[in-house]
C-alpha cells in the first residue's frame, strides 16, 4: 500500500510495533524500522530538536511523505492497531494511523526482494 506520513505518525508507529517475533517478522520489522526512521537529512530539512523527552520539528515535519508498504508491513502495523482498539487502548496519536490502515487501506502492493520476501 501507498500512504503519506508525516513525522509524528512515522514516530508513533515506530513506537507500537512488536518487540518480538519469528524470523520473517523480525526481518521485516528491521525493514520497517529503516523505512520510517529519520535519516540526517531530515532532522536538517524539518529541524528536529530533541526538548526534554519530547521531539519538536518546524511545519515541513508536519506534511506527509509518501511510503510504500508490503503486505507484511501494512499487516504488522495493522495487526498492532486493531489489538490496541480491542484493549481501548488506541491513543490520539494513533488514530491517523488506525485511518489509513485498518479502516481503508489501499491494497498493499507486492514487495518482492524486499523486507516481505521469504529469506
Amino acid at each position: 500500500m501507498k500512504t503519506d506520513l508525516n513525522v509524528q505518525e512515522r514516530l508513533t508507529a515506530m513506537s507500537m510495533l512488536p518487540p518480538e517475533g519469528n524470523v520473517a517478522i523480525l526481518r521485516t520489522l528491521r525493514g520497517l524500522v529503516k523505512k520510517l526512521g529519520l535519516t540526517d537529512a531530515e532532522f536538517k530539512e524539518y529541524e528536529i530538536v530533541q526538548d526534554g523527552v519530547n521531539l519538536k520539528w518546524n511545519e515541513a515535519g508536519t506534511k506527509g511523505k509518501e511510503f510504500e508498504f508490503g503486505m507484511m508491513e501494512t499487516k504488522i502495523i495493522a495487526d498492532e492497531l486493531i489489538k490496541l482498539n480491542e484493549q481501548k487502548k488506541l491513543k490520539p496519536a494513533q488514530l491517523s494511523l488506525y485511518e489509513k490502515f485498518v479502516e481503508d487501506p489501499p491494497k498493499a502492493v507486492s514487495n518482492e526482494g524486499g523486507a516481505d520476501a521469504k529469506h
